[in-house]
């Protein structure tokens, strides 16, 4: 991975991906890993991912700082649905399908990629409100559906309590979709 960064040749490129790489590797790797059920496929489609950050890396240095995390979110997930509808499509063409695989794909405790689909239709629509809230609702939105993170981890980013955590991310998401449907809001 690091090989193909080190290849940019602009140094505030190679930098801005380096950067990318260092605080989103994980998330990008976990999210790759939720949708296709696959450790070795997960790595591949980040580094997938990190070959599409970096053909439109001078395009994801001009946008807005808040909705990198988006972008670099929103990437991962389409290639891995990509790879998801490969396999099942491949899958569908074998004759003899392995009991394992219809249950590594059917798990009721994971949804299914076009559930997460729809679900993260919802979510770039809630990103769009993001810049538009306060800070804090924006903050700890940001932090629980792009980043992914725990209440435990927003508490501590955000310097607030755990207990409150869930109390800020309801008054966050009433105002972003009450935005969304054209509401006026008191911020």
């Amino acid at each position: 991975m690091l090989a193909i960064i080190a290849a940019i040749e602009n140094d505030f490129e190679r930098e801005f991906i380096t950067q990318i790489y260092l605080t989103y590797y994980k998330k990008m790797r976990a999210k790759a890993f939720f949708i296709i059920h696959d450790e070795g496929e997960a790595d591949e489609i980040v580094q997938e991912s990190f070959v599409k950050l970096i053909e439109h890396v001078q395009d994801l240095m001009r946008i807005d700082p808040i909705k990198v995390p988006v972008y670099v979110m929103v990437t991962v997930r389409n290639i891995s649905i990509t790879h998801w509808h490969k396999a099942k499509k491949e899958k569908e063409n074998q004759v003899l399908i392995d009991d394992y695989d219809l249950d590594r794909w059917a798990m009721d405790e994971n949804a299914l990629p076009e559930e997460v689909y729809i679900h993260e239709e919802d979510l770039e629509a809630l990103a769009d409100m993001l810049p538009k809230l306060p800070e804090k609702d924006r903050m700890v939105l940001e932090a629980k559906y792009i980043l992914e993170l725990s209440d435990e981890e927003i508490a501590k980013e955000l310097n607030i309590a755990t207990k409150s955590v869930r109390s800020y991310l309801t008054r966050a998401r009433r105002k972003a979709f009450a935005m969304m449907k054209g509401d006026e809001i008191n911020v």
